[in-house]
Formats: structure tokens, C-alpha cells, sequence
């Protein structure tokens, strides 16, 4: 457990998270065009961004969509 002292602030995860998902697209958008091995096939690839991403204490889509499931708007199977 980190005392209060090493703690990251709200801030400061954000941007710890957003800096490792601009790193994992970059790697991803950097694979492309590789040749697989044992194959003559290339590797296509891209990034894609949803609309919601689900951060630390996420306020805007997750009361929403709770409100939807409340509302018998979602079907679960």
C-alpha cells in the first residue's frame, strides 16, 4: 500500500493511462506493413478510438447507461 504522500493524484493517473494508450496505439500503427514470419502475408493494422472509454471515477456514459438498464432499454441474454 503507498502512503497518502506517494498516492497519484486523479489528474495525474489520467495521465498515466492516456500516455500508455498513445504508446500501445503508436506500437500497433508501427507493426503494420511487417512481413509475418513463415508466410508471405503482411500485417495490416490501425487504431481505433471508441466513443466511450471508461476512465477513473468516469461520470458522463456509465449513469447513463445504468439508467438505460433501469429503463428496460438493454436486452440481456
Amino acid at each position: 500500500m503507498l502512503s497518502s504522500e506517494a498516492k497519484l493524484s486523479e489528474m495525474e493517473m489520467n495521465l498515466c493511462l492516456t500516455y500508455s494508450q498513445t504508446n500501445a496505439e503508436k506500437k500497433v500503427l508501427e507493426a503494420s506493413g511487417t512481413a509475418l514470419e513463415r508466410s508471405d502475408v503482411i500485417l495490416r493494422t490501425c487504431a481505433l478510438r471508441p466513443a466511450g472509454i471508461y476512465r477513473l471515477r468516469e461520470q458522463r456514459h456509465l449513469p447513463r447507461i445504468v439508467s438505460y438498464i433501469e429503463k428496460g432499454l438493454f436486452k440481456f441474454m
